[in-house]
């Protein structure tokens, strides 16, 4: 599946996304294959949320079907 990636994380990981199996695991189990694959993305990764098909979820949420879209996005602060 591919998890799409945004703004500091997409220039950290120097991609766009990145292909990862979600089916029988949790949102947290993919953030863990992220940081071990990317380690200097990691205080990045564990700030970031993730949207499944346009809905936030928590790192508990369980793929138990692929999605349509998996994105991984930081948190936005604005002025």
């Amino acid at each position: 599946m591919k998890v799409l990636l945004f703004a500091g994380l997409k220039d950290s990981m120097e991609r766009e996304s990145i292909d990862v199996d979600v089916l029988n695991q949790s949102v947290g189990q993919i953030k863990q294959f992220l940081i071990e694959q990317y380690p200097s993305s990691t205080g990045l990764i564990e700030r970031s949320h993730v949207a499944v098909d346009q809905n936030y979820v928590g790192n508990d949420f369980r793929f138990e079907m692929e999605p349509k879209e998996i994105a991984i996005i930081l948190p936005v602060s604005g002025g």
